[in-house]
């Protein structure tokens, strides 16, 4: 490891502006918070390897252009701002010149350019992307972080009706025109506006003309909105010197919010992101004293919401879709509009660059013409529908949302194996392969050492609907090993990485965690848990994996897919692996150098039983853990703390236990929790992940397996109900009785098909009906 670049900065977060040194080697980057010294030297403040760099974006702080935005692969970002444009332009070089393996994007592209090269507009309008993802992904590309206040993500305000008893959507007036600032909604603040633009001259001719003396987004903003929540509450008393502000200058009611932006031409204020997604802001859970207005003497809580919304989280659920629009503000916020380095009075400079951290920034322009219009779903539907018309015999297609057309799903069967009985543990689609595993009757296999069975069926080039069997035993493969005696093998205990290459596995007698190829040939085995494995998962990154077990505790590793790795592993079963005491290469088979591993980071603690389920989220930071003692536990993945426990609301909380757990991109996190008892009751709990309890349902039976995918949660019980339910109330929106208990169900990634694996050995595909179906479909 040898040093590349070296070069002094500061260190942008939402809290603080650190100052430090930014250290660049030919493995690693480093930041050394010069702030906190001592006498070992300056202390480490973040370290990572370069191979997890994503993205460098150029930024702007202070409306300068000397700023570097660093996207690692787990979603981590670091903004760091140079004293000299030039400085950045060395530090972004000497990263290019290393060549990060993962770099999938750097800055040499203007804003504006690196949104038409994206075809990100285009998604957008053919309804490929959510109104929520586009407009989260123009922030960023116009320069919009959450490490800055004062170029905070910003969204528009979309409803104009907070008074009414009933949401009517169906009606165009309730919406905003979005065609118009939101300083001219009111017609009766055009005119004045217009006035003061036209009408304002400065005696010095430094500041131009402008229609707004105030922005749509800004740091004080900002804390308005998020008053209730940490780190803003105690930023807010900072900014307001060391107490909250006065109630009546709070945000404390959303239509009373609404109309005094709309009946005065000052309060230009736009929402941001958190109003789409994060109801808790909207709730006084710390129970801080916000005070007293000043007329009705109501005491301040949480936000008072539109009649029409009937909590926080039904509110936030109401306004998820939203759409874009242009403003035009006072100079200071404009890029260009203002040369730091060209101030040389200190008190100037610092005033100046006071203005622009309190007032806001507008960010870079993207479009210069205007924006094209989005497609309905109709249209959308047409061409979708057109596209598989034409594309029908010759595979690769694209098959329609199975979510947008509920009452269209039909199942298809597939033939497994006419010869071998077997039971469907679980199944994926990853890299063009469908991916399954079952448990088949000893006798069954001749001079086989198992009872577990693997394959795979490439179908890249065939439409789901035209697999209809899968083929001969030759593409079987074994899964080898010694199951602990009584154990229940499900999904839980089997991983796919996302290549579809290797297989993890657990449940084995010895406590280990094994590593195979697709080909059923063992890798190596990990081993540090105390007792059996009882389920394992994969982040979306492939970056680290998570295992759980009867000893109660949950394991992070870290993956370590380069080659030449080291794992911290036991001897493999196999002799292609060659052990040195605890550690082992592992070797792929036919003389591949690739290696496949895990390094434990951390133990997790929290349980007091077997542990049933985990998720593993590395961009969200979360790792969630269920068990048999009734409780779901979340901790951080990245440094391994401990978050909260969350126990099912019952009367009775110790009588449940909680077999299986699901989360949603969006941080929602679903329990499934049941009655200790054989013919208990059976619930699904949903929460947010701050632990706040957002809805409840009860179940007819027991659930097998469910998956979120979106907004939409898929359950499949063991009387065969497959049901597809709205996230955040769980209504049902479609229901499909396989009439088999169901093991499994797994949703690809386009969201086209839903894959229901049966404890009797057949696989259903789930999708839309077409008018033509292939030869050889079976309907079930």
């Amino acid at each position: 490891e040898k040093t590349v670049v070296t070069a002094d900065c500061h260190l942008v977060t939402l809290m603080d502006v650190v100052l430090g040194k930014l250290e660049i080697t030919t493995t690693h980057v480093y930041f050394y918070d010069k702030t906190s010294s001592n006498d070992e030297g300056d202390r480490i403040y973040f370290k990572w390897s370069l191979s997890q760099l994503r993205e460098v974006h150029f930024r702007r702080y202070n409306l300068r252009k000397s700023a570097l935005e660093l996207f690692l692969i787990d979603q981590t970002n670091f903004f760091l701002n140079f004293e000299h444009p030039n400085i950045r332009h060395v530090v972004y070089k000497a990263l290019l010149s290393l060549r990060p393996p993962n770099l999938l994007y750097y800055g040499t592209r203007t804003p504006q350019e690196l949104l038409k090269a994206s075809g990100l507009t285009q998604k957008w309008v053919q309804r490929e992307v959510s109104n929520f993802d586009y407009l989260m992904q123009l922030n960023t590309i116009a320069g919009r972080t959450y490490n800055d206040l004062s170029q905070y993500p910003v969204f528009p305000w979309i409803l104009v009706d907070y008074t009414s008893e009933k949401l009517d959507l169906e009606n165009p007036a309730v919406f905003r025109d979005l065609s118009k600032p939101i300083g001219i909604l009111n017609e009766k603040n055009e005119k004045a506006i217009r006035d003061k633009y036209d009408q304002f001259e400065d005696p010095l001719g430094v500041i131009k003309k402008f229609h707004y003396g105030s922005h749509y987004s800004n740091a004080a903003t900002v804390l308005f909105y998020m008053l209730r929540m940490e780190p803003f509450s105690t930023l807010h008393i900072q900014l307001q010197a060391g107490r909250f502000d006065l109630a009546d200058r709070q945000f404390h009611s959303l239509p009373a919010t609404f109309q005094a932006m709309y009946e005065t031409s000052n309060d230009v204020k736009e929402l941001i992101p958190e109003f789409f997604y994060l109801s808790e802001h909207l709730v006084n859970s710390n129970n801080f004293d916000l005070g007293k207005l000043q007329f009705s003497k109501e005491t301040v809580n949480d936000v008072l919401l539109p009649k029409w919304a009937k909590s926080a989280t039904d509110f936030t659920f109401q306004v998820y879709w939203v759409e874009i629009n242009r403003l035009v503000f006072y100079y200071c916020a404009y890029e260009g509009a203002v040369d730091l380095n060209a101030i040389q009075d200190p008190i100037h400079r610092k005033a100046v660059e006071g203005m622009i951290n309190n007032f806001g920034q507008t960010p870079t322009q993207l479009l210069h013409d205007p924006h094209p219009h989005r497609m309905s779903r109709e249209e959308a539907q047409k061409k979708v529908a057109g596209r598989i018309m034409s594309t029908l015999n010759v595979g690769d297609i694209r098959a329609p949302n199975v979510f947008e057309h509920p009452e269209q799903l039909k199942t298809f069967f597939v033939e497994v194996s006419p010869t071998i009985m077997c039971n469907f543990i679980c199944c994926t689609y990853k890299g063009n392969f469908i991916t399954a595993l079952m448990k088949v009757p000893f006798q069954c296999l001749s001079n086989s050492v198992t009872d577990m069975l693997g394959f795979k069926f490439f179908c890249k080039n065939q439409p789901f609907s035209q697999v209809n069997t899968f083929g001969n035993n030759s593409k079987y493969k074994t899964v080898k090993g010694l199951w602990s005696p009584g154990l229940h093998l499900s999904a839980n205990l089997f991983l796919v990485t996302h290549d579809a290459k290797f297989l993890f596995v657990g449940g084995y007698w010895d406590n280990s965690i094994r590593i195979m190829t697709m080909k059923g040939r063992t890798i190596t085995c990990l081993v540090r848990h105390l007792d059996v494995v009882t389920c394992l998962d994969l982040d979306h990154g492939g970056t680290y994996m998570m295992s759980g077990s009867f000893d109660t505790t949950c394991i992070i590793w870290k993956t370590l897919p380069e080659p030449g790795g080291l794992q911290n592993q036991c001897p493999i079963d196999n002799t292609n692996g060659t052990s040195f005491g605890n550690w082992s290469f592992g070797m792929l088979p036919n003389g591949a150098s690739n290696n496949i591993g895990a390094q434990p980071l951390h133990i997790l603690y929290g349980h007091e039983d077997v542990v049933t389920c985990v998720i593993i989220n590395s961009e969200l930071d979360v790792a969630l853990s269920s068990s048999k003692d009734g409780t779901c536990v979340v901790h951080t993945v990245r440094k391994g703390h401990y978050v909260r426990t969350i126990r099912p609301l019952a009367n009775n909380p110790h009588h449940y236990t909680v077999p299986s757990i699901a989360l949603s991109e969006e941080g929602k996190i679903v329990l499934y929790a049941r009655i200790k008892k054989d013919c208990g009751e059976h619930f699904l709990h949903l929460y947010s992940i701050n632990g706040r309890h957002i809805a409840l349902d009860c179940l007819e039976s027991r659930l097998g397996h469910m998956t979120v995918c979106g907004e939409h949660l898929v359950t499949g019980d063991v009387h065969g109900s497959l049901v597809v339910r709205e996230l955040f109330s769980f209504c049902e929106i479609s229901r499909l009785s396989l009439y088999r208990p169901i093991a499994c169900v797994y949703v690809t990634k386009a969201k086209t098909h839903i894959l229901a694996c049966l404890r009797d050995g057949k696989l259903i595909i789930v999708g839309v009906d077409k008018p033509a179906k292939p030869r050889g479909l079976f309907n079930t």
